[in-house]
């Protein structure tokens, strides 16, 4: 299983768009790609986000990455950005 977590910051004007494109892309995600965790959050009180997904293996991965969904929410998102986002590769601790 592939693990990322992706964080961004946007420019204030742009919340109401960004939060918008989220939604559209989320929704896309669980129509596309049934075997992918997928959850977008707000950090309260500012318009800092992050993404937590679970990709399956590295052809589910690559998929999503390549999807026409993907592109648009890039699209949409990257100028609207501070900065652009950071991914961070995970590794679950088991926990046995």
């Amino acid at each position: 299983m592939i693990i990322k977590l992706a964080e961004y910051t946007i420019q204030e004007h742009a919340l109401d768009e960004v939060c918008k494109a989220i939604d559209t892309f989320v929704k896309a995600i669980d129509a596309h790609e049934q075997d992918t965790f997928y959850e977008a959050f707000r950090r309260e009180g500012t318009n800092a986000f992050v993404h937590l997904m679970k990709f399956p293996d590295h052809d589910a991965e690559e998929r999503h990455a390549q999807s026409d969904y993907t592109n648009t929410f890039v699209e949409v998102l990257y100028p609207l950005c501070v900065e652009k986002p950071i991914f961070t590769d995970l590794t679950p601790i088991n926990h046995g």
